[in-house]
């Protein structure tokens, strides 16, 4: 039984061409340029072999986008994650060194209303054993009349020093912070390289998804 046979035209010379139902590719006659049988519907259609293969290449250089595209949108999230979780350990690292700061500003203090407190003690006692000594005591009958205030200032400036030492040492025991300063400053500084590090590659990842979105919808 002869096979039925469909006439159709070369689309590259215009040749004119008969296949049987069963052939899928095959080479003109005419022009010798290779084509594919296409069929849908009921219709038969002819294409070049290239053509054939450029749409080929268009669909698979779109879906490797659309794969990049969801690629870089996962990579610029963790990303953005991982920016968060550097500037929170900067943050922490510089209040710990705020804390640093406000402890050693307390021992100042503290040494300070230590000294204060001291010389002033000293004052007040060697006022009270010369005026023991030379009239009988601040309040002696002959005592001048400024020794009695000038005792009591010093006395108060002593009290206050003392004052200044207690509340700045409570404020120095009160304070933690475990962490040396030199280590709070290379966290830092390396969580700042990081952070660098990051920008860069978003920067980068940003620039590739948009050539990616440029592509599918050049494609689309």
């Amino acid at each position: 039984m002869v096979p039925d046979l469909f006439a159709l035209t070369c689309p590259s010379c215009g040749g004119k061409l008969q296949i049987t139902p069963d052939i899928d590719r095959f080479s003109c006659g005419h022009c010798g340029n290779e084509h594919v049988v296409k069929r849908s519907g009921g219709a038969i259609t002819v294409e070049p072999v290239l053509q054939a293969l450029g749409e080929i290449r268009i669909g698979t250089d779109k879906t490797a986008s659309e794969l990049a595209m969801k690629r870089l949108t996962e990579e610029l999230s963790r990303m953005q994650l991982a920016k968060a979780e550097a500037l929170e350990s900067i943050s922490t690292a510089n209040a710990a060194i705020r804390q640093l700061k406000a402890k050693e500003d307390s021992a100042h203090l503290a040494g300070i209303g230590g000294v204060v407190a001291l010389v002033f003690l000293v004052g007040f006692v060697a006022v009270q054993i010369a005026a023991a000594l030379l009239w009988g005591g601040v309040g002696g009958h002959d005592a001048p009349f400024m020794l009695p205030l000038v005792s009591f200032l010093v006395a108060m400036v002593a009290v206050a020093g003392g004052c200044l030492l207690a509340i700045s040492l409570l404020s120095y025991l009160g304070i933690s912070a475990p962490v040396p300063l030199a280590e709070l400053h290379s966290a830092i500084e390396a969580r700042s390289a990081q952070l660098e590090e990051i920008e860069r590659d978003t920067s980068r990842s940003e620039h590739e998804l948009e050539v990616h979105r440029g592509v599918v919808s050049r494609l689309d």
